[in-house]
């Protein structure tokens, strides 16, 4: 494993974690953390969707009433585990938890099947590319020198979290019914499927007006416009270098990848997967604007 890729990065058994956000002490109690039966995880690799998903529960839990959490900034509708643990703990319940831990390192509760997780996931050319614009952003991460030299740290797991790869295979290789695997593709091309399938999921029954109210205040033109799910009252984030919410866009990383990085990138994806029956899906058509 050797030393930590770089100085705003410290190893917890073998996965790269902020210095400026987490600290071994607190990352140890996780194993012990007690998850109670009606508890929801929101599980992601960073930049998979995991923002949205906490907007659509967070709106789902409230039966599409915006009016009860639009005041509420996102990391107070659903706390980070590993960061954020006295908040987790002096929750209301039902809890809504977000965490970006592999499969590994989550409490041995959650990984004997207690609570709830909805596991959200992304194709990883499209998850790199926002991965890079997030360091960019940052000012607790290293700014990448350039997009090639970015690549190479993402495949050798020299980033936060760690290996893209492993964590992915960590969840989705978990089949036990207290788990629902979300795609951010599915997402962006039929949210109505998701919201439905997420509160079938929890057992929660919606009107088609409900729905209609969490699809709209979960689209991604509003959360980017409002400042309690965009982050741009954050200090952590230099927004003269860019925004947090970007584009939501499916395929993205066609405006980044040169072919031979994208051959490269893929040599590695199924290498890395292999034997593991994940689909994604790595474009969309553009819309045609409604008449």
């Amino acid at each position: 494993m050797g030393d930590p890729p770089n100085d705003w990065l410290f190893y917890f058994r073998g996965i790269p974690f902020m210095h400026q956000i987490y600290n071994t002490e607190s990352l140890e109690k996780l194993e012990d953390f007690e998850v109670m039966d009606d508890d929801v995880f929101i599980t992601t690799y960073p930049k998979s969707g995991t923002t949205w998903m906490q907007v659509l529960l967070s709106l789902v839990y409230v039966e599409g009433d915006e009016s009860r959490v639009k005041d509420i900034n996102n990391f107070d509708r659903a706390p980070w585990l590993e960061a954020m643990m006295n908040d987790v703990l002096n929750r209301k319940r039902p809890r809504l938890i977000s965490s970006h831990l592999p499969f590994n390192l989550q409490p041995r509760m959650l990984r004997e099947g207690k609570g709830k997780v909805i596991h959200v996931l992304r194709n990883p050319k499209d998850t790199l590319v926002s991965f890079y614009h997030f360091h960019k952003l940052t000012k607790f991460l290293e700014s990448p020198s350039d997009f090639q030299t970015f690549i190479e740290q993402f495949i050798d797991a020299k980033v936060f979290i760690g290996s893209w790869f492993n964590h992915v295979r960590g969840w989705y290789e978990n089949t036990h019914p207290n788990i629902l695997h979300v795609t951010y593709e599915d997402m962006t091309n039929d949210l109505d499927d998701v919201i439905k399938k997420v509160c079938e999921f929890l057992g929660k029954s919606l009107t088609n007006q409900q729905v209609e109210s969490v699809k709209h205040h979960s689209s991604f033109n509003v959360m980017r416009d409002n400042p309690k799910t965009n982050h741009s009252k954050v200090e952590i984030f230099d927004f003269e270098k860019g925004t947090f919410i970007r584009k939501g866009k499916v395929g993205d990383w066609k405006d980044y990848f040169t072919v031979a990085q994208s051959e490269r990138f893929d040599d590695v994806y199924h290498e890395s997967m292999v034997g593991l029956d994940l689909d994604f899906i790595w474009d969309l058509p553009a819309r045609k604007p409604a008449n």
